[in-house]
């Protein structure tokens, strides 16, 4: 059985619309898995959440974050796909997501708001948002796709 390459690990900064994010191209084209860490320009956040603010715990106006979230997605061309955020709290708990159809992304969806810290996903268009400030993410991409 012969071990797969993928490209070594290259954020690049790029700007879409009014968003600034970085990226790894060649991670994306080698598994169709776009990793993105995203600034604080550009979102509809007001105030000490002013920009891009992508959480929901932390008193910002539900309704301009899911505007946040939805921006970043059309920047990113996948308006449509399927977003799981988990309620982080430090804890072991994941959330498998195994398929991109409604039920298992909103069964992911309501175990992911019980609180978990991590995500996998093995089925293609669906997508994880991660909120972090004084945690290092870690972010594992298969060949195969899955994250």
């Amino acid at each position: 059985m012969g071990v797969s390459q993928l490209p070594a690990p290259k954020l690049a900064a790029r700007s879409l619309d009014t968003l600034y994010i970085l990226t790894d191209d060649a991670l994306a084209q080698a598994t169709g898995v776009r990793v993105v860490f995203t600034g604080r320009a550009g979102g509809a956040s007001q105030g000490d959440y002013a920009g891009l603010n992508l959480a929901t715990h932390v008193g910002d106006d539900l309704s301009v974050v899911e505007e946040n979230r939805a921006l970043l997605m059309h920047a990113l061309d996948v308006p449509d796909m399927p977003l799981v955020v988990p309620s982080q709290v430090h804890g072991s708990e994941l959330v498998r997501i195994v398929a991109a159809d409604r039920d298992h992304v909103d069964a992911a969806r309501t175990e992911a708001a019980a609180g978990a810290d991590g995500i996998v996903v093995t089925c293609p268009d669906v997508a994880a948002l991660l909120c972090f400030a004084d945690c290092t993410p870690v972010i594992i991409v298969s060949p195969t796709g899955a994250f």
